[in-house]
């Protein structure tokens, strides 16, 4: 086989891991909190009219979170629900052997990587962070500078530090906050994709299928 890219970037939720009701683990917790995704759905509509920003969107929610006792027990109950896509470990594996360098570009937390995928093989995480006392309560937390718009800034300081060329890099996720890297990827995947903005500007869209079809797209068999 013979890599036609050199670096992947992955979208976590949504993308490489999942929920049987489509639910990412901030609304999740916001579910658990108000019982309905009301809150949720507002401070995504306020965020995307500009009312506040990324970071500060994260702010809100973990202020909430911390407030309302989500503790560490709780969120690892609410992340054990989630699972990785079907074929999701077995590609990053593959491609992780075939030499590819791999990355995580994410809006989500890493605790969720942590306790769904603990032996991930991704060199370069760029994702929020959550922190906690020796009881389990969230004592504070990081929100990454990459979790929307700044996705496509990761992705070319990744590039620019492995001197890889943009062309040379290969992008999937799964909704509008993955248009931004998609659009300067040399080329793009939409995994189960919840955008019509995504539709339209990605090379390919994969629906409902192991991800392993994926690896396809990626490697060249040798004459």
């Amino acid at each position: 086989m013979r890599r036609k890219f050199d670096l992947v970037c992955f979208d976590l939720d949504g993308t490489l891991i999942a929920d049987d009701n489509g639910l990412v683990i901030w609304e999740r917790i916001l579910m658990r909190i108000y019982g309905n995704l009301d809150v949720s759905n507002q401070r995504y509509k306020d965020y995307k009219s500009g009312k506040f920003s990324f970071e500060e969107w994260v702010n809100i929610d973990l202020s909430d979170w911390k407030n309302n006792a989500i503790t560490k027990e709780v969120l690892i109950e609410e992340i054990k629900t989630l699972k990785l896509n079907p074929g999701a470990k077995e590609l990053v594996f593959d491609l992780k052997n075939e030499g590819f360098k791999l990355a995580v570009i994410s809006g989500s937390i890493d605790f969720v990587l942590e306790i769904i995928f603990p032996d991930h093989p991704f060199e370069d995480v760029f994702i929020n962070k959550i922190y906690f006392d020796d009881k389990g309560n969230i004592s504070h937390w990081h929100a990454s500078e990459y979790g929307d718009k700044g996705k496509a800034d990761a992705l070319m300081l990744i590039a620019k530090r492995e001197n890889i060329p943009l062309e040379k890099v290969a992008y999937v996720g799964d909704h509008a906050n993955d248009v931004s890297a998609a659009k300067i990827a040399g080329f793009s995947f939409g995994y189960n994709s919840k955008s019509a903005e995504l539709d339209s500007i990605v090379d390919v869209n994969i629906k409902d299928v192991d991800m392993r079809e994926i690896y396809s797209y990626l490697v060249e068999k040798d004459d």
